[in-house]
């Protein structure tokens, strides 16, 4: 009967170990990292909690004329979807000592963010969009900031089209679409929020791109 019983249990000791390793190296380590994603982390300094912000990636506006220095609001209020789209071209040269191996040269980068969503009244960066801009194409070229969650921020002049005012029944939200197309060269830099002004300061990297 023992005999039986041990036979019984050496599958599972078999399996034993593998289970010990799965768990430990595995599921342990994925557990880690869903806890310390919502922590602002590196090896040198503890990790300190981040919250939602790692998840966060906003993209804000210049809504001050450029005789009033710059006031950056988030393009967030009524969005529904946006998506960023790198357009990029390359060209191939063969030379000789390369044999039948080309020499792949980056020629030019256009970067377009697209959004789509509804219509959201007295908000700072639309009222910019549809009430100063829709209709003065001679002041399309917008400032904007795309603050990634990792905390760096990219910033650019690019140009502002708009596909959509405002559309849809009576009954319903009014239905937007724009876009802003860069293709220069984007300055890198941080971004902070300083909450008692109400304002985002931006902090220009020089060391970077």
């Amino acid at each position: 009967m023992n005999k039986k019983k041990i036979a019984n249990l050496a599958p599972y000791g078999y399996i034993t170990p593998i289970t010990v390793i799965l768990i430990g190296f595995v599921i342990v380590s994925v557990i880690i990292s869903i806890v310390l994603s919502f922590t602002r982390y590196n090896i040198m300094t503890p990790p300190t909690f981040y919250g939602l912000k790692n998840y966060e990636r906003l993209v804000l506006l210049n809504i001050a004329d450029a005789d009033e220095g710059a006031n950056f609001r988030p393009l967030a209020a009524g969005v529904m979807s946006r998506s960023h789209n790198l357009q990029e071209e390359a060209a191939a040269e063969f030379y000789d000592e390369d044999g039948p191996r080309p020499e792949m040269t980056a020629l030019r980068q256009m970067y377009v963010i697209d959004f789509q969503g509804h219509r959201a009244a007295g908000d700072a960066g639309q009222e910019r969009i549809f009430d100063d801009l829709a209709y003065d194409v001679s002041r399309r070229a917008v400032e904007f900031i795309d603050w990634l969650p990792s905390g760096a921020a990219w910033r650019d002049v690019g140009l502002l089209t708009i596909t959509d005012s405002g559309s849809g029944e009576a009954a319903y939200r009014q239905n937007i679409s724009f876009s802003i197309h860069a293709a220069k060269r984007m300055r890198r830099g941080t971004l902070h929020y300083d909450e008692e002004a109400d304002r985002y300061e931006w902090e220009e990297d020089f060391n970077g791109l």
